[in-house]
């Protein structure tokens, strides 16, 4: 099953600007009692966003630590549209991974390295400089890296996730010892509350 955003929504109407202060229970790692999600307009609006109006917030744990996101439409747990922003630091790896949907993804600053295989490799990727664009079929094994603080722009038809090649690349999965048994799969939310 993929690991998705797990995120409460009125309707998919609904198009959203996530706030600095989403809930702390699905992204935020920190203790902070849950915030709100401002809704900022329905379908039948026009919607126009300039980089100040921009508002990041850490990343679901299904993201490499220090990843920040923002939601500009739609649900990315659900079947419908969705439009977000990742702000990748410097020196990230992205693991070998695929995603249960076609990927599309616009190079907005920095620079993203993507490569496929089953294994991340940056040997062979291809350098996308601001302005690129990338379309990954859904289930083609993919990796990514950045040398510098990299923007990209998602989007596509939900839901969206990561499913990890190698499972122990997962964030969300604690490590374990090499005898131990795994613990039954949980959600992102549900991973998320209790390491808090």
């Amino acid at each position: 099953m993929p690991r998705n955003f797990r995120l409460s929504f009125r309707s998919l109407a609904i198009v959203v600007v996530v706030s600095a202060s989403i809930s702390g229970t699905i992204f935020a790692k920190a203790k902070t009692p849950p915030p709100t999600i401002q809704p900022v307009l329905d379908q039948t609006q026009a919607a126009f966003f300039t980089p100040n109006d921009i508002k990041w917030i850490m990343g679901p744990i299904v993201l490499q630590p220090g990843i920040e996101v923002t939601l500009f439409e739609g649900d990315p747990n659900q079947a419908g549209l969705y439009t977000m922003r990742f702000k990748i630091p410097a020196n990230t790896d992205i693991p070998a991974h695929w995603n249960p949907s076609d990927e599309h993804v616009t190079v907005i600053s920095g620079e993203y390295n993507i490569g496929l295989g089953d294994k991340l490799d940056k040997t062979k990727g291809t350098a996308l400089p601001p302005g690129s664009f990338e379309r990954i079929p859904a289930k083609m094994n993919h990796y990514a890296w950045t040398t510098v603080e990299t923007i990209i722009q998602l989007h596509g038809q939900g839901p969206w996730g990561m499913i990890y090649v190698n499972p122990m690349d997962d964030p969300s999965t604690p490590l374990l010892p090499a005898a131990a048994t795994p613990p039954p799969i949980k959600t992102p939310l549900e991973s998320t509350a209790e390491k808090l």
